[in-house]
């Protein structure tokens, strides 16, 4: 996101999972981070993956990712907004 920095809101392909804001009812309508490989027909899925071996499809947030646009939801960023994390 880095790269990014100064365009503003941006389309993303796949998310990370530091901070997301999710509209709930895109969870009611089914969007979940597949604990699975999720995604083996979908167009969004990476060939070759580089850790699968022989599974096909994303799993945890990049599954939700390609799970939302299966389901015709777009993933924004924005990222001038630079997330802190606590100092333990």
């Amino acid at each position: 996101m880095s790269d990014l920095r100064g365009q503003g809101l941006v389309r993303l392909d796949a998310v990370g999972g530091t901070l997301l804001l999710i509209r709930a009812d895109c969870h009611r309508d089914g969007l979940i981070f597949p604990p699975f490989f999720y995604g083996g027909r979908s167009r969004w899925v990476r060939d070759p993956h580089p850790l699968r071996g022989h599974a096909v499809g994303e799993i945890e947030t990049e599954g939700l990712g390609i799970l939302a646009k299966d389901m015709g939801i777009e993933c924004w960023g924005l990222p001038d907004l630079e997330i802190l994390h606590a100092k333990e």
